[in-house]
C-alpha cells in the first residue's frame, strides 16, 4: 500500500504542479498583460509610459524567443529594470528554465524575489508562491533534515481566505503530513477537501484515493505502526 501512496504523489508532484506553470502560464501571462494593456488606455496620453510598457513588452518577447542561456540573462535584465508585473513574469519563466535543468535551488531563490521583491500583482506573486511550495516538497522527499520556513509560511498564506490556489495548497500541505508519516493529520486534511463544495473535482477526486489508500494502510496496521514509532 506504501507504493500507491508513492505513485499517487509522483503522480502529483511530477505531472501536475511541475508543470503548473507550462499548463497555466500563458493563461495568467495573459491576464497580467491584459492588465497591463488597459492600463496602457488609462495613460494614454502619456507618451513616456506607453513607450516604457511597449520597451517591457519587447524585451519580454526577445527574453522568451532566446535560447536558454541568453534568455536567463535577459529575463535577469527585465526583472532589475522592469515594472512589478513584468518583473514578476520574467521571474517565473526564468524559474522555469532553471528547473529544466534541474537546478531546483536556484529557482526557488528566483521564486523567493518574485513573491518577496517583483511589487507584481498578487496573482502572480500566489503562483510563484504554489511553485515555490511544490519545488520545496520535492527537495524534502526522503529528507527528514530538510527543512524550508519559506515554504510553510507561503503554504499557510496560500491556504486562507479565497486564495485562487487555497485547495491546492492545501492538497500539498496533506502530502508533506504523510511524507511525515502524520496519516492521521492528511486524512484530516484530504477530508476537508472532499466535504468541500467549492474544492474542484479533480483535486476531491484525488483526495478520496488518498483517504482510501490510508484506510487501506490502516486496516494492515502500517499506518498505526508508522506513527507509533514516530510518536
Amino acid at each position: 500500500m506504501p507504493d500507491l501512496l508513492d505513485e499517487i504523489k509522483d503522480d502529483l508532484f511530477r505531472e501536475k504542479y511541475s508543470l503548473l506553470w507550462e499548463k497555466y502560464g500563458n493563461y495568467i501571462i495573459g491576464a497580467a498583460l491584459a492588465a497591463i494593456i488597459l492600463t496602457g488606455f488609462g495613460v494614454a496620453g502619456n507618451k513616456y509610459m506607453n513607450s516604457r510598457y511597449e520597451s517591457y513588452s519587447d524585451a519580454l518577447y526577445e527574453a522568451d524567443t532566446a535560447q536558454d542561456e541568453d534568455a536567463i540573462k535577459k529575463y535577469d535584465g527585465l526583472m532589475e529594470n522592469g515594472n512589478g508585473t513584468y518583473k514578476a513574469i520574467a521571474g517565473l519563466r526564468k524559474a522555469a528554465l532553471l528547473l529544466k535543468d534541474s537546478k531546483n535551488p536556484e529557482a526557488l531563490a528566483v521564486y523567493k524575489k518574485v513573491i518577496e521583491e517583483s511589487g507584481g500583482p498578487k496573482e502572480l506573486k500566489d503562483v510563484a508562491k504554489l511553485l515555490y511550495i511544490s519545488v520545496s516538497s520535492n527537495l524534502a522527499v526522503g529528507n527528514k533534515e530538510y527543512n524550508d520556513a519559506d515554504a510553510k509560511k507561503y503554504l499557510e498564506e496560500n491556504s486562507k481566505g479565497n486564495n485562487v490556489f487555497k485547495y491546492s495548497s492545501m492538497e500539498i500541505e496533506a502530502f508533506k503530513e504523510i511524507d511525515n508519516n502524520n496519516y492521521t493529520k492528511a486524512k484530516d486534511i484530504f477530508s476537508k477537501l472532499v466535504e468541500n463544495p467549492e474544492a474542484p473535482a479533480n483535486i476531491k477526486n484525488r483526495a478520496r484515493e488518498m483517504i482510501d489508500a490510508i484506510a487501506n494502510m490502516n486496516d494492515s496496521g502500517i499506518e498505526n505502526a508508522t506513527e507509533n514509532k514516530n510518536g
